[in-house]
This record gives structure tokens, C-alpha cells and sequence, in this order.
């Protein structure tokens, strides 16, 4: 019976034996890239437990390849949160003494005699945690044609057989990409989740790819190799959790195994004795009682916490608008580059909301021009300066301005009307700061809506260009 339905059944304590003792581990690029994402002892544990498996492990080009083309936009993700953290204390810190000073406390008869001596005590904290926070950055890989992640996965993985050739030609990876579109039609695994959520194409080795595909590139890419290796014991690990890696139960979170469509074909098109699919935390679990290598509880619970995030960056509609991790840095670094001209900063806001349009507006031109090239000036003269009038126009109604000390109030429910440009900022600003991991409050949705219209007021041109 188990011979008929192979994805229907766990492997057996046996089975498992053999798969460590004989099997071959193939890893997922979600496994590399959230590397960048695990703090540093977590991320020490899984690259220590990379190195032990080495010999027994096989990598698909279009993993390595993913990798290649994404790890920077990890790195600027993952960077994010502590520049935030640095930029908000900073501001905090003018806005208190701004405020004192507002108020001209000094004059009034407060009651406080020492107000002076809290005040220094408070940026002397400020100054503190700043300094802590230049420590903690100097400690996080930087974007760049080297960083210490990826060469240390080069030394892993520098034997040619542990990582597979490229396509032959195109017809090759045409051929995958037609298949593509009857599997994703008919729901088959794996990558049908990925047919709403990418639609760029990029060149890599004079080869045309679509990004959609790409977990249908590496499955083909893998049972190829199985079938020309006649390999017998082979086990996946990948970090993902969608519908097209895993059979679930009733919670999203309850994984009860790989899909049995998944086993099946694999099983079907090569000559394997056993194949299964793990989970990256499944597989450190795994782990700790057959490798060298201890794997800590504070490891397994840091790895299931970023596998959760991105899982929820992914579900997210901004996301799943089309915007790739590669096309998301391209825009980094076109946008901050741009702190040259003093504006910088203001198109972090624009960043987060117009990511996907800028990537469909500019194309491929990063791929061939030096990014130092590109100005904001460009982005300016880009820009549909009807859309940002009225936009800037609907959100300056549905505001109070600053006259009284009293923060920026929102103004009824009605900006929620997602079908005006300024309901779609405002929800765009709103569900970035729940991506980006900051806490959300109202507070933080008037802050980023007075960016946002802190940036318009920089692109609309003057009153003598209108």
C-alpha cells in the first residue's frame, strides 16, 4: 500500500536513519537567504550545521542563483529596522528640547527646579543608545559584492559538484516555463502561490528567466540531478511555508508534511528509494541527534520566528503586488543614493509605497547602468505630477496641522476609502510599518502620512511650472 501512496506515509524511524546515514540534503534559497535575517548565534548554529552536511548536500543553480540575485535586498531588510530605531531616537531626542523650548519652560514657575539637569540626564541616554546602535550595525552584514555570509557559503559549497550547472539554452528553461503555465492552472506544486506575487523577468547568463517560476526551475532542476546521479535517499529542506511546499491542517501553522503531490512525482519521475521534504526547523531538530553540532532551543525559536515573518511578508497584498526581493533593493539604492542631494530620506516613504510601479517604470536598467548615475532628478521627472497633486491635495484635507502643540489628528473614516490616492497611501504607509515590524499605532500612521506629505511637497514642482 505504502508502495502506491509514498506521500500519504512519514518516514519511518528506519527510513530516516538511512536518509542521514546515505541521503543527500538539497537546501531551498529561503534557507541561504534568511542567513541574513537569524541574529548572529542562530545564524552561526545553521551555518555550522551547513558545513557538517556539506559533503552529503547538493545545491540547484537556480537556488544559488536566487540567492545571488536577492541577498542584498536581505541585507537592506534586515538593516532596516535598526537605522529606523537610530533615526527615531534622534528625532525623539530634537523633538523633547524643541518642545521644552516651545514652551519656554524656563520662564514659567513649573514646580521643577532641576528640569535642566533631566533634560541633559535624557540626551545623555539618547547619545547612549545611539552609540549602541553604531555598535550593533558595524556587527550586521553590508550589502556589497562581498560579505562574510555569502563567503562563507562559497567556501562551503567551492566544490564544482556541489552546485548544479546552468540551463542548456532557453528552449530549456521555455520548456519549464510552458509547463509552468498548465501546472499553476491546475494548482499543481510546487510554485503556484508564486503565480500572484511575481511577474518580473530578468537575464542571467544571456538566459531569460521568470522569477514566477523559479521554485518549478529548481524542482526540475533537482529531479533531474536525482535521475542522472541515480540517487536513492534525497531530502529538500526549505524555510517556505506556503500551500504549494506543504500539506496542512486546520491553522496555517500546523505543517503535517510535504504535499503528497510532491512526493508522488518525485518518486514517480526518478528511481529514488526515499524522498521527503523537512523543514529548516524540522531539519536543525533532526539534527541535534545525529551531527556534532549542537543546535540550541534559542536557535529553533529565533529560525521559527523569522520563517513566520517572512511567511506574513508574503501573505501581505503590498507584497503580493508584484515587487521582488531583487527589484526592492535596485529601488533602495536608488532612492538613498540619493542623500547626496539632502533629500534622501524623503524617498524612504516613497520607496516603501511605489516600490512596484518604479520597478515596471525603470526596467532593467539597473542590470547595465551604475547606479551612482541615477539621481533623484530622474525619479522627479518620472513621476505623474497630476496623481501627486491630487493626492497631496486629499490627504492635506483629511489633516489637522500643527497650531497648538497637539499632534496631527486623523480626520474621519473615510480615509479608508482605498479608492482615492490618498486612502491607497495612507493604507500602503499603514501595512509597511506592520511589514517593517514597528510597533503600529495611530502615532506612527501620522508620522508616516506627514513623510509622505513631506515628499510631495518636494516633487510638485512651483507655482511658475505648473
Amino acid at each position: 500500500m505504502k508502495n502506491l501512496f509514498p506521500g500519504y506515509y512519514r518516514p519511518t524511524k528506519d527510513e530516516v536513519d538511512t536518509l542521514w546515514a546515505k541521503g543527500t540534503f538539497v537546501f531551498d534559497t529561503s534557507v541561504l537567504l534568511n542567513l541574513y535575517s537569524y541574529p548572529e548565534q542562530a545564524r552561526e548554529d545553521v551555518l555550522n550545521l551547513l558545513k557538517e552536511v556539506a559533503p552529503a548536500t547538493w545545491i540547484p543553480y537556480q537556488v544559488m542563483l536566487e540567492f545571488h540575485r536577492n541577498r542584498y535586498a536581505r541585507i537592506n531588510s534586515g538593516n532596516g529596522p535598526l537605522m529606523k530605531l537610530e533615526t527615531d531616537i534622534l528625532k525623539m531626542s530634537r523633538d523633547v528640547k524643541g518642545g521644552f523650548k516651545a514652551i519656554d519652560y524656563e520662564r514659567r514657575n513649573t514646580g521643577v527646579r532641576d528640569l535642566t539637569q533631566r533634560l541633559e540626564n535624557f540626551q545623555v541616554t539618547c547619545d547612549s543608545l545611539i552609540e549602541a546602535l553604531k555598535v550593533a550595525k558595524n556587527r550586521l552584514p553590508k550589502p556589497g559584492l562581498h560579505d562574510e555570509i555569502a563567503a562563507e557559503l562559497a567556501t562551503i559549497y567551492e566544490n564544482k559538484d556541489k552546485v548544479g550547472l546552468p540551463p542548456k539554452n532557453q528552449d530549456e528553461l521555455q520548456s519549464i516555463f510552458k509547463e509552468g503555465e498548465i501546472r499553476f492552472a491546475a494548482k499543481i506544486p510546487p510554485g503556484f502561490a508564486d503565480a500572484r506575487t511575481k511577474d518580473a523577468v530578468y537575464r542571467s547568463g544571456g538566459l531569460t528567466y521568470e522569477a514566477r517560476f523559479g521554485d518549478l526551475v529548481v524542482w526540475k532542476q533537482l529531479i533531474s540531478h536525482v535521475k542522472a546521479s541515480e540517487l536513492k535517499h534525497v531530502v529538500f529542506i526549505t524555510a517556505e511555508r506556503k500551500d504549494d511546499w506543504w500539506l496542512k491542517g486546520e491553522g496555517k501553522d500546523d505543517i503535517l508534511g510535504p504535499l503528497p503531490e510532491l512526493v508522488d512525482e518525485f518518486v514517480r519521475e526518478t528511481s529514488v528509494d526515499f524522498f521527503w521534504l523537512y523543514s529548516i526547523d524540522e531539519f536543525l531538530e533532526e539534527s541535534k541527534n545525529r551531527t556534532k553540532k549542537e543546535i540550541s532551543a534559542d536557535t529553533l525559536d529565533q529560525v521559527r520566528i523569522v520563517d513566520a515573518e517572512q511567511e506574513q511578508i508574503f501573505n501581505n497584498p503590498i507584497i503580493s503586488s508584484g515587487i521582488e526581493e531583487d527589484d526592492n533593493n535596485k529601488i533602495y539604492e536608488r532612492f538613498w543614493i540619493s542623500n547626496r542631494h539632502r533629500i534622501g530620506e524623503l524617498f524612504s516613504s516613497y520607496l516603501i509605497e511605489n516600490g512596484a510601479s518604479e520597478v515596471h517604470q525603470s526596467g532593467d536598467d539597473f542590470e547595465v547602468v551604475n547606479i551612482l548615475g541615477h539621481s533623484c532628478y530622474k525619479i522627479l521627472y518620472t513621476i505623474d505630477i497630476k496623481k501627486i497633486e491630487i493626492e497631496f491635495k486629499e490627504l492635506k484635507e483629511l489633516w489637522i496641522p500643527f497650531d497648538t502643540n497637539i499632534p496631527v489628528i486623523l480626520i474621519g473614516e473615510h480615509i479608508w476609502d482605498r479608492k482615492t490616492p490618498a486612502g491607497k497611501s495612507v493604507f500602503r504607509i499603514k501595512m509597511s510599518l506592520f511589514l517593517r515590524k514597528f510597533k503600529f499605532d495611530e502615532i506612527w500612521l501620522m508620522e508616516a502620512v506627514n513623510d509622505r506629505l513631506r515628499l510631495i511637497e518636494v516633487i510638485r514642482p512651483p507655482p511658475s511650472e505648473k
